[in-house]
């Protein structure tokens, strides 16, 4: 049995303190590449949950917005990109009389109806494909234009928004893009009833 010299100290190697701190670095290197996944997978998710609650959001919006008005009223064509554009009235009360138009709150400063204005719901191809939602006055000239939804969906077999009639309902869908070529995105569909 070997027995350590009276004068000799008890402690580690220099081979075992750098072979620990080797394991060390290594073992702070996979935790920290771990966080990093998880940090973003957890965006990705923030993201993903974000775009759905924006997509319903508008599906809301369209469908509230189009219940009043008239389905013979509705003004429906197909874009060169294969989404549909809408144009319509909603009733509005004018003058303790019912008639057609908007009323459509901050156009000026006394938020009256406006007769003869429409809705126009219409997508663009400007940096992708974006849902716009515009004001139009009695000439039909945009009074206000506003982006409701962004990064719509470019293919032909699935565009990013159509409002087709089946009988008395009305099936509004919305889809987006898929993100990085890794999906085929976001797809909504809304069914409805217009006042007939």
């Amino acid at each position: 049995m070997m027995r350590r010299p009276r004068n000799a100290q008890g402690g580690f190697t220099l081979l075992e303190l750098t072979i620990a701190g080797s394991v060390f670095a290594l073992i702070a290197l996979a935790l920290k590449d771990t966080v990093l996944l998880a940090d973003r997978a957890q965006d990705a998710v923030v993201s993903r949950a974000e775009e759905h609650d924006d997509l319903r959001d508008v599906c809301r919006q369209l469908a509230d917005e189009l219940k009043g008005c008239q389905s013979s009223g509705m003004g429906i064509i197909t874009l060169g990109n294969g989404c549909h554009e809408i144009t319509f009235q909603e009733p509005i009360v004018v003058a303790g009389d019912d008639r057609w138009g908007i009323d459509e709150p901050g156009l000026d400063d006394n938020g009256e109806p406006r007769e003869d204005w429409s809705l126009r719901y219409t997508v663009i191809d400007a940096g992708g494909r974006r849902l716009m939602r515009q004001v139009l006055d009695d000439k039909g000239d945009i009074q206000r234009s506003e982006v409701l939804l962004e990064a719509l969906s470019e293919d032909a077999a699935t565009p990013g928004f159509t409002l087709v009639p089946a009988g008395d309902i009305w099936q509004l869908s919305l889809a987006l893009a898929g993100s990085h070529g890794l999906n085929h995105g976001k797809q909504l569909s809304f069914q409805f009833r217009a006042r007939n």
